[in-house]
């Protein structure tokens, strides 16, 4: 917590204290009712310092909404909704909902109004009843413990009016939204373009049906809460929306979106509402309703839990001759660690189960589902923290720092782990991005680290949970010997077997495929084959007879 925010906080309960020297001023007098939501206009005309800040306590809910101090001379409009949230209506405000006390009343702040009321606030309380809110009173509070009824700080108003205004649907970023996507291809990608910040966030390809959820900041930065997907930022343009696509759901060129209006074009703060949704086409620009059954809704922040055995996909773009793979299980002491060098690519690796998980020798261990790693298992001294990490070392430079994504093992949950991605980007995160430390010893301290991770890994490298398929098969002749160089084929997509007669294909959306096998010498055959999700699908041997 920064100092300033603790700050604000420590006297949100003197304020709290002071509550009860407004009440002599309610009774006898018929005061003015509003049904909430309410909008809140506050005119700050006063000579501000650089502690002035504005606070909304709404005491039903438990929460003080602050916002950044240093506000200058303005009109200000605020948004209390009957749930207790504040929202920003012209986006000048940061608000941060902080814990306060509980009660029925809703009081507004002008704190440290300016340099001769630099220990107090100028104050409005209402309590509530039900929906409906009555006026109570308003005054300075002095911090030390006097109230001054009456007048505010010269120049500066506080009022409530009633309201039904399109602000009511409004929402405060930051938002969690649920991205259902039940019509996908290998060329799916999730793009997220905060227009009124003027950045734009695109996924990896090669997604899976299912759901990804995603948290959109007020300052336009975008995480994957599940660690489903990889986001590359680069410019947008700038607008006063929130658009979420959901690019090549078909074999079209287009995408379904969701398209969010924004309470303030001029500054990425304020609050979103739905404005519209629909299907796409980039080659006509035809806009119409979607029928891919693909959809985007608000959600609540909430537990992401990967059972047992989960897939990984590791890609690397940015490699060292130093480069590998250091994946620890903390709690077990153990650490999976890949040859030296990695080349880059896609590596795609099963997170097995712990096949014994009391016996204190037993531990979770890893497959590399297309046999491009190989790992050696070796004793891990540091403390057995319930985690499991993926490292990729020396992304950029030798001996200088790891990409790094963690997974919380949950015990309540045997065998079940969940992403280490935090609240925001800014908080109590171990989660992901580029840590700079000194490798040269990965055995004992590589995870001893003197920096937090960046939020960012190295360019174009990225770690993701998936469930998109995995197809692995083996070609044989007649007599059951491998069949080397033979070109397995899917819609073009053609891998040829090696020694052993074996392929792989790594890119599956789970579907029904056709796969067509052919080789010098032999008959060529066709085969209709289903790829699962969130685990290899293994082919029985395939025989090609001879000629």
């Amino acid at each position: 917590m920064s100092s300033l925010k603790f700050r604000a906080l420590s006297t949100a309960c003197v304020l709290f204290l002071l509550v009860g020297l407004f009440s002599p001023f309610m009774g006898g007098v018929a005061f003015a009712s509003n049904i909430l939501p309410i909008e809140v206009t506050i005119t700050v005309n006063s000579a501000t310092i650089p502690k002035t800040q504005i606070q909304v306590a709404t005491g039903w809910a438990g929460l003080s909404w602050m916002s950044q101090q240093g506000i200058g001379r303005s009109i200000y409009r605020i948004g209390v909704y009957p749930d207790g949230t504040a929202i920003s209506l012209d986006g000048q405000l940061d608000l941060t909902p902080w814990p306060d006390v509980n009660d029925q009343a809703l009081r507004v702040y002008i704190r440290y109004p300016d340099a001769q009321h630099s220990n107090g606030a100028d104050a409005l309380l209402y309590t509530k009843g039900g929906n409906v809110i009555h006026y109570g009173n308003q005054g300075y509070v002095d911090f030390g413990g006097a109230f001054y009824p009456g007048s505010l700080t010269a120049g500066n108003s506080i009022s409530f009016t009633n309201s039904s205004g399109a602000w009511q649907r409004w929402t405060p970023l930051p938002q969690y939204f649920l991205i259902h996507t039940p019509s996908i291809t290998p060329g799916t990608r999730i793009q997220v373009s905060n227009y009124y910040a003027g950045v734009k966030w695109v996924s990896q390809p090669i997604l899976a049906r299912g759901d990804f959820i995603i948290r959109v900041d007020p300052d336009g930065f975008v995480r994957s809460i599940d660690s489903k997907l990889a986001f590359t930022k680069s410019a947008e343009a700038r607008g006063s929306a929130l658009a979420i696509y959901i690019l090549k759901p078909d074999n079209n060129n287009s995408a379904d979106y969701y398209r969010y209006t924004w309470s303030n074009s001029s500054t990425p703060s304020g609050a979103i509402a739905f404005e519209s949704s629909g299907y796409v086409d980039f080659n006509t620009g035809a806009v119409g309703p979607s029928s891919t059954g693909n959809t985007v809704n608000l959600t609540t922040n909430q537990e992401v839990i990967y059972p047992e055995s989960f897939m990984l996909r590791v890609h690397l773009e940015s490699v060292t001759p130093w480069t590998f793979l250091h994946m620890p299980f903390y709690w077990k002491h153990v650490i999976y660690r890949s040859q030296i060098p990695l080349g880059p690519g896609d590596y795609w690796i099963q997170v097995m189960p712990d096949p014994n998980p009391a016996d204190p020798a037993s531990a979770p261990y890893l497959l590399s589902l297309d046999n491009r790693i190989r790992f050696n298992r070796i004793y891990c001294p540091e403390a057995p923290d319930p985690v499991f990490g993926v490292f990729i070392a020396c992304p950029n430079r030798p001996e200088q720092g790891f990409d790094t994504v963690g997974f919380v093992h949950n015990f309540r949950r045997p065998n079940t782990y969940q992403t280490m991605l935090g609240e925001n980007k800014i908080g109590p995160d171990l989660g992901l991005g580029f840590v700079f430390c000194d490798v040269r010893n990965p055995r004992d301290a590589i995870t001893n680290h003197p920096t937090a991770p960046t939020e960012t890994l190295t360019g174009g490298n990225y770690v993701v949970v998936t469930d998109a398929g995995i197809l692995i098969g083996r070609v044989v002749n007649e007599g059951g010997a491998p069949i080397a160089g033979a070109r397995v084929s899917i819609n073009g997509c053609v891998q040829i077997t090696d020694v052993n007669g074996e392929f792989r294909f790594t890119h599956m959306v789970h579907d029904n495929y056709v796969l067509h096998y052919s080789a010098p010498g032999y008959r060529s055959q066709d085969q209709v084959v289903k790829v699962a999700e969130g685990a290899p699908t293994y082919l029985p041997q395939t025989v090609l007879s001879r000629l």
